[in-house]
């Protein structure tokens, strides 16, 4: 400034004997005004720094400030929706979209099996699961194995296809080794039913109408008391099979307790036939 200002002063001397130029004066005479500028901004800034920032000012800065971190919330927010989390531990058994698709809100991305607790679903008819008490022990066979398991839960509805109820079995570990996820399991219940009917051989048995089965039976011409006794007609007599277990089976319908049913080879034998009695099985109540 000092030396601008001799500059100037010396300038406007020299301009009256003509001993410089007009160009010369002004352009001590602009750099002048200029470093006053520059003096009377620098004294201004230093009067803020020694007042203290105005409050405009800050909150024009806070403003800023939470406008930046509204800003990374979003980000943060769309990071986190970016990544997805499993809800349990598991195995990935089919990928459904590849890397860098753009997807849509609830569009499958992966399958996800779990493999630490296995579980087993068995649809059982809505009686008998109602005597399979939650938490019971149990058996289940898987693959020709026998593993222990335990009663977890089970479904509050009736399977519309099936017409079953789900019972939910939690599996042994150990059945981890010998099962793969949608093998068959099978569950061994034992039921108590009361009906009345008659136990024959499964070989006493040939089909008859309207889904029926039919059997035959030795019926005697004469009395009891007769020397003919052993002279019998044969009769069809139509049964409804109730159980199936081995090699015999429970049945009713038109047998009576006292009846002598053919056993065995019954495609020999035709209604009407007369027979003589020898390997007949006396039907028997129960």
């Amino acid at each position: 400034m000092e030396l601008l200002t001799l500059q100037t002063t010396r300038s406007n001397r020299l301009i009256q004997s003509r001993a410089t130029s007009q160009a010369k004066l002004e352009e001590y005479t602009f750099g002048l005004k200029a470093r006053q500028g520059q003096l009377g901004h620098a004294r201004h800034e230093l009067a803020e720094l020694i007042n203290g920032t105005r409050r405009e000012q800050i909150d024009a800065q806070k403003a800023i400030v939470e406008q930046l971190d509204a800003a990374i919330e979003d980000v943060d927010v769309d990071l986190r929706k970016s990544v997805l989390k499993t809800p349990f531990s598991g195995t990935i058994a089919r990928r459904f979209t590849d890397d860098g698709t753009v997807v849509s809100t609830g569009q499958p991305i992966l399958k996800l099996i779990e493999d630490s607790a296995l579980e087993a679903w068995v649809g059982l008819p809505v009686a008998p699961s109602v005597g399979v008490a939650d938490d019971s022990a149990q058996r289940v066979r898987i693959a020709g194995r026998t593993f222990d398991a335990r009663v977890s839960g089970r479904r509050p509805e009736v399977d519309p296809a099936t017409r079953t109820r789900t019972v939910i079995l939690q599996l042994d570990a150990s059945a981890a080794d010998f099962m793969v996820h949608g093998q068959i399991v099978r569950l061994q219940l034992e039921e108590t039913v009361v009906s009345s009917g008659f136990w024959l051989p499964t070989t006493a048995l040939t089909k008859g109408e309207r889904g029926l089965w039919s059997c035959l039976v030795a019926v005697p011409e004469q009395s009891p008391s007769s020397a003919e006794q052993a002279r019998c007609r044969v009769e069809r007599r139509d049964v409804e099979v109730l159980h199936t277990e081995s090699e015999r089976v429970f049945v009713r319908g038109t047998v009576s307790a006292g009846d002598q049913v053919v056993a065995r080879g019954i495609h020999r034998i035709s209604p009407g036939q007369i027979v003589r009695t020898s390997a007949v099985v006396q039907a028997a109540s129960l």
